[in-house]
């Protein structure tokens, strides 16, 4: 159970890592932004309360049929009742133990589960997050660069006024038309 646990998880984390790979690569073309995937394999966890319990709490008081038909019948009666009566108790026994094994796979599972899926989602609200900061940062300089560009532009259109009104001057003083 484990083992196929551990290899579902190494698939999830293998293609997350693939997808955080991707977004590392085009985010460090464009943004210069990093993003770190899952570096090791999230296994099932071990806590665990499993217990299992054998054989059924006797009562002293209540004495149990079969051992009474032992000490008063032959073995040759006594003998398969007693083999029906052992199976029918292992039967009961490995089944509930089961249903404890069962139980606590599920729930090492489902926390196991519960813990991958906050990392994942950890990672990924820190990509995202990480995103949205250069995102900001590049509008930000983007407005800047904007702001720049109108004021330079201004100051060549005044440059380019100042020139040809100086060109209108020069052509008045010297009579020359162009």
């Amino acid at each position: 159970m484990k083992e196929a646990f551990d290899r579902v998880i190494a698939r999830f984390t293998g293609k997350t890592n693939r997808v955080i790979g991707e977004l590392l690569k085009q985010s460090a073309e464009i943004f210069d932004l990093k993003v770190e995937g899952f570096a090791e394999v999230e296994a099932l966890t071990e806590e665990t309360k499993l217990y299992y319990i054998f054989g059924e709490h006797s009562n002293m008081f209540i004495p149990n049929a079969t051992n009474l038909y032992a000490l008063f019948l032959p073995k040759f009666i006594t003998g398969p009742m007693i083999m029906r009566v052992m199976r029918k108790k292992v039967e009961r026994d490995l089944d509930r133990n089961c249903g404890r094994l069962r139980t606590d796979y599920n729930e090492r599972i489902s926390k196991s589960v519960k813990v991958f899926k906050n990392l994942f989602e950890e990672k990924f609200n820190s990509a995202i997050e990480g995103t949205r900061l250069v995102l900001t940062r590049v509008i930000e300089k983007r407005e800047h660069s904007e702001k720049e560009a109108a004021e330079a532009y201004e100051k060549l259109s005044e440059q380019v006024k100042a020139l040809e009104s100086a060109r209108e001057s020069l052509r008045e003083i010297g009579g020359v038309t162009y």
